[in-house]
């Protein structure tokens, strides 16, 4: 997340978790804060990859 939102990244995290149990849409709802659509979508590429591997 601070590749693509730098140090503000840790608050955002915090600030979405505190209201969602569910980790594919904690990712879905930070991604939403990446305005650029490119890095957005290598995020959620990342970041999918490392929830689908938590669930094995």
């Amino acid at each position: 997340m601070t590749t693509y939102l730098g140090p503000v990244a840790g608050l955002l995290v915090k600030r979405h978790a505190a209201t969602l149990t569910d980790l594919a849409k904690l990712v879905e709802d930070l991604a939403r804060e990446i305005p650029a659509k490119d890095e957005r979508l290598q995020f959620l590429s990342r970041a999918q990859q490392v929830v689908a591997r938590r669930r094995r």
